[in-house]
C-alpha cells in the first residue's frame, strides 16, 4: 500500500513537471510570436544573450541543430538587427554571433516578464517550500544532464 501511494505521488509529480515544461514552452512560443520571431529564433537569440557571443557551429551544437539550420536562423536575426556577425579573433575563418543592443533588450524584457510571473506565483510560499522546490529542480536537472551524450551540451543555470 505504501509503495502504491509513493508510486502515485511520483506519477503525479512527473505529470506536474511535464505540464510545467509544456506551459513554459507554450509561453516562450507565444512570447516569440508577439515580437515576430519563431521559437527557434528566440531560443538562439536567448542563448547568445545568456552565454555570450558564439560561433555558428557552437550555437548549432548547443541547440542540437545543423549549422545550415542555424545559418538560416541567424540570417533572419541579422536581418532583424537582433544579432551581428563579427570576425572571430581566435579563428579568422569563423565569425562570432553577437546580440545587438536591441536583441539584448528584447530578451531581457521577456525574461523580466517571466521572472515577474514566477515571483507573483511563488510570493505566498514559505522559504522552506522554495528551498525544497529548488533542490528538487536542481536534482532533476543534474540527472537529465548526466544522461546526455558526450556531444550534447548540458543545461546551464544562468541567473
Amino acid at each position: 500500500m505504501a509503495d502504491d501511494l509513493r508510486s502515485q505521488r511520483m506519477d503525479e509529480l512527473i505529470a506536474s513537471a511535464t505540464a510545467f515544461f509544456r506551459a513554459v514552452e507554450a509561453l516562450r512560443v507565444r512570447s516569440a510570436a508577439r515580437v515576430n520571431l519563431t521559437a527557434t529564433e528566440f531560443r538562439a537569440l536567448a542563448r547568445l544573450v545568456e552565454f555570450g557571443p558564439d560561433s555558428p557551429k557552437a550555437l548549432a551544437t548547443s541547440m542540437a541543430m545543423s549549422t545550415a539550420t542555424i545559418t538560416a536562423v541567424t540570417d533572419r536575426l541579422v536581418a532583424r538587427q537582433l544579432v551581428t556577425r563579427v570576425p572571430n579573433q581566435a579563428d579568422r575563418r569563423s565569425v562570432l554571433l553577437t546580440p545587438t543592443d536591441e536583441g539584448l533588450t528584447l530578451v531581457t524584457t521577456m525574461y523580466n516578464r517571466y521572472r515577474q510571473m514566477y515571483i507573483d506565483t511563488l510570493a505566498g510560499h514559505s522559504d522552506e517550500n522554495l528551498d525544497v522546490s529548488r533542490q528538487i529542480l536542481t536534482m532533476i536537472t543534474a540527472s537529465f544532464n548526466a544522461d546526455l551524450g558526450p556531444d550534447e551540451p548540458p543545461a546551464r543555470v544562468s541567473v
